[in-house]
Formats: C-alpha cells, structure tokens, sequence
C-alpha cells in the first residue's frame, strides 16, 4: 500500500478534515460511520462507502475537488502517509484504531477468502504463518503497531486519538465522546447513545448491503456482503491451537517491546454482543 500516499503526497488537509487510520480488518468501517455522524451532527448512516475518501482508492485531483470537512481514511503504515500528517505539521486531526492481533488475523483470513478480488483460498495454518512474516497485502501487522505508536508518542501535542475495538465493544458511547471531544465537537450523551445504536453491527450491515452496487468490492463471489462477519472479542479462540497461540504471544510481545500498547483478548459475553 506504499503507493497510496505517492498520489496524494501533495494532498492539502484542513484543520476540520480528518483522517481515520488503521491496519486492515481493525474495524475502520464502524469507526468511519460513527466519525461521519459526528460530522454531520447527525445519526444518519452514510449514503457512500469510505472507500470513497480511502488513500489508496482515490486521487489527488478527485480528493481536492471535495469540500472540508472531509473523512479520509487509511490502512498505510505511519512511513507510507503523506509527509504533512507528520506531527507538529499536520493541521487535520487523525483517529488511530487498533484491535487485538489474534482477531485481526482472524479476520482477515476470512476476508481474504470471500473477497473475489483477491482470489485467495489458502489454508488456516498457511495464512497464519503469512500473517505472522508480514506477508500480506498491507504488510506486517506489527510494524504498522510500532510506526504509528512512536508517532503518537513523538510529542505530547500530537493530533493522533488512538482508538481501541475492544474499548468500543465494552462502551460503545463513551469512546464515541472521546472521539467527539477530540474532534472539538460540543455534543450530548443521547446523541452518543443514538450513534452507538445506529452502528451496531446489523444496522450496518443492513446499510452497507444497500451501498454494495456503489461499491461492488464489498461482495464476495457469491453475490453477500462479507465486510461484517463476527465483530465480536475473541474469535481467536475458535481458530488458533495452542501452540500457534503460544508462538503469537511470544512474537508479539518480542515484536511490541518499547512501546505502551496492551490489548485485551477477551470481554465479557455481555458486552461482546450488544454492539
């Protein structure tokens, strides 16, 4: 994805604009919807598909014929973003969502198989090991972790919220505030709690199956929508064996070490299933 930020290296950004950033199958589609009704001011879903203000979709030219406030959103690692994101120079505000390795190596594995674009139709252990080399459209997982967190950590007025799936799972309405305090919007909790019912998950699949003719990469070959599978903590469990789980822990901690990142791996069924 290294040529995404070629295209839009001279992109300008705005002070309202902002850009949403996370390694693929992080949960940027339900961060990116509830980033939109902020905007808006309304819990209203989306009648376009991110992929319409994504880096590596869209041009430059395309980019600067539309108006702030603008959503853009990105799955680059932090050295592959156009250099005026760096700190102290950026004027837009990012929003950095992360979620726990396992499930995202989980998920991408069925993403992989569904999306006909790729064409992909290997096997659990096989995609396991690719996950684990960094062999994947997107690179390595961990590299993206380390980049985008010493940018956070590179000053302490950096424009980057880091943003945690499995914070949204627990309180949903409470992170929509974080997100909304940060962007500078003055908002009330039962605008938030509206937002969080209007994203969970069978509310957005509902809206995205409407949107798939105006982005037909959201359907696998079999005609469904496979943007939204699970979204639940945990699906790890159902897919990694022991000893690949014990591999992964020891890799990521080895892999993480010198940064401040903890994940959580699981959650209470309860709150596992309300969003």
């Amino acid at each position: 994805m290294a040529e995404q930020s070629i295209r839009v290296l001279n992109l300008k950004f705005n002070s309202n604009d902002i850009i949403l950033a996370g390694y693929a199958k992080s949960g940027t589609h339900w961060v990116w919807e509830i980033l939109s009704m902020l905007l808006k001011g309304r819990a209203e879903p989306a009648q376009s598909t991110k992929e319409m203000l994504m880096f590596s979709f869209g041009t430059q030219e395309g980019f600067d014929e539309i108006p702030s406030p603008r959503i853009f959103n990105s799955h680059a690692h932090y050295s592959g973003m156009p250099y005026v994101l760096r700190p102290n120079v950026c004027k837009a505000k990012i929003v950095y969502l992360l979620r726990n390795p396992k499930d995202v190596c989980v998920s991408f594995y069925h993403h992989l198989r569904c999306a006909k674009d790729f064409d992909y139709h290997g096997s659990w252990n096989g995609f396991y090991s690719l996950f684990i080399q960094g062999k994947l459209p997107g690179g390595s997982w961990f590299d993206h972790i380390v980049g985008w967190q010493e940018a956070i950590e590179s000053t302490t007025d950096s424009p980057i919220l880091p943003v945690f799936y499995e914070d949204l799972k627990q309180n949903c309405t409470y992170q929509i505030k974080r997100m909304s305090e940060f962007l500078g919007f003055n908002y009330n909790n039962d605008f938030f709690e509206e937002i969080a019912e209007k994203c969970k998950l069978e509310n957005m699949k509902a809206n995205d199956q409407k949107l798939k003719k105006q982005y037909p990469i959201h359907t696998s070959e079999d005609g469904n929508n496979f943007i939204f599978r699970k979204g639940i903590v945990g699906d790890w469990k159902n897919w990694f064996t022991v000893s690949q789980n014990e591999e992964f822990d020891q890799i990521t901690q080895k892999r993480l070490r010198g940064t401040n990142v903890k994940f959580q791996y699981s959650i209470d069924d309860k709150q596992n299933f309300q969003n």
